[in-house]
C-alpha cells in the first residue's frame, strides 16, 4: 500500500495600508504499508496494517511595514519540519445481512523514528538572524478512530458512509519554546460518501465525497493565531481490478476550502480569509492466502 501526499495552504493578513503579513506552507507526506487480515468467524474479519510515514512540512513568512518616506521594514521566518514514524491500523469487518455491512478501525499514534527541524527568523537591515537546528520528536498525525456502513444496492453497486473522528495534539518541537515551532490540533470529524460501481465482474470504478466539517487546526504563528475555520469539501476517485486472489487499486483526491482566521494583532477585528488545498494519490494491492 502506497500513498502520497501533497498540501498546500495560504494566507494574507493586512493591518492598514502600510503593513500587511503573507503565510504559506506545504507539506509532502508519503507513507507505505502492509496489511493481514483474518476471517475469525463466517460473518467478521479482522486485520492489522503496518505504515512507515514520511512527512516534510515548510512554513514561511512575510511581513512588511512601510512608513511614508521611509525604507521598507521587512521581516521573514522560516520553519522546516522532517519527520518519520511507525503506526498501525486495528480494524474489522462485519457483514451484518447479504446486503448490509459495517467496518471499524483505530489508527495508533505514530512511533517517530527520526526527525529533524530548523527554525529561521530575521529583519532587514539588522544584524538579528536567529537561526535554531533540533531533533524532531514528534509527529503531526493524530490517532484516528473510523467507522463505516456498506449497503450492496445492486450486484454492481455498493453505498458507503464512513466517519472518521480525529485526535487532539498539541506539542512544540523547538528546544527553547520558539512560538513558530509550536503545534496545536484540535479533534474534528471527517465524513465521507461514496460508491463502488462494477463495470465489469473483475473490474470497477469508485467515486466519494467528504468534508472535515470543522475547523482542522491551531496552529499559533507569529501576528496571526491561524485558528482554521476552514469547512473544506474534496472527492476521490479510483479504479480497482479484483481477481480471487488478490486486488490492485489506483485512486486520487483533491480537497479544498475557504475560509478565515482571526488575528492576534487586532482581536475583535474581522476575521482574515485564508484558503487550504490538499491533493493526494494511493496505489494499493492485496494477495488472498
Amino acid at each position: 500500500l502506497l500513498t502520497l501526499g501533497f498540501y498546500a495552504d495560504r494566507a494574507t493578513l493586512r493591518f492598514g495600508p502600510d503593513r500587511s503579513m503573507s503565510y504559506d506552507s506545504s507539506l509532502n507526506s508519503v507513507w507505505i504499508g502492509g496489511f493481514a487480515g483474518r476471517r475469525v468467524s463466517e460473518r467478521t474479519t479482522l486485520g492489522l496494517t503496518l505504515f512507515y510515514a514520511s512527512a516534510e512540512l515548510a512554513e514561511r513568512f512575510y511581513e512588511v511595514s512601510a512608513q511614508p518616506d521611509a525604507t521598507a521594514r521587512i521581516s521573514f521566518s522560516e520553519n522546516t519540519f522532517e519527520s518519520n514514524g511507525v503506526l498501525f491500523v486495528l480494524g474489522g469487518h462485519t457483514k451484518l445481512s447479504d446486503d448490509w455491512s459495517i467496518g471499524y478501525s483505530f489508527r495508533t499514534p505514530p512511533l517517530v523514528v527520526s526527525g529533524r527541524g530548523t527554525f529561521v527568523s530575521a529583519v532587514s537591515g539588522e544584524d538579528s538572524e536567529v537561526r535554531e537546528e533540533f531533533s524532531q520528536k514528534k509527529m503531526g498525525v493524530p490517532w484516528r478512530l473510523s467507522s463505516g456502513l456498506a449497503y450492496q444496492a445492486s450486484r454492481s453497486v455498493l453505498l458507503a458512509l464512513d466517519l472518521h473522528l480525529y485526535g487532539p495534539y498539541s506539542f512544540n518541537p523547538s528546544p527553547s519554546g520558539q512560538a513558530g515551532a509550536n503545534f496545536d490540533a484540535k479533534t474534528i470529524l471527517n465524513t465521507q460518501l461514496g460508491v463502488d460501481y462494477k463495470v465489469w465482474e473483475d473490474f470497477g470504478l469508485r467515486w466519494g465525497f467528504y468534508t472535515n466539517l470543522s475547523a482542522a487546526a491551531e496552529k499559533p504563528r507569529a501576528l496571526s493565531t491561524l485558528r482554521d475555520k476552514v469547512h473544506m469539501f474534496g472527492s476521490t476517485a479510483g479504479w480497482y481490478w479484483e481477481k480471487p486472489q488478490g486486488s490492485v487499486s489506483l485512486g486520487a483526491w483533491a480537497q479544498g476550502g475557504q475560509g478565515s482566521t482571526p488575528s492576534l494583532e487586532r482581536p475583535g477585528a474581522d476575521p482574515v480569509a485564508r484558503s487550504n488545498y490538499i491533493y493526494g494519490l494511493t496505489i494499493a494491492s492485496s494477495y488472498k492466502f
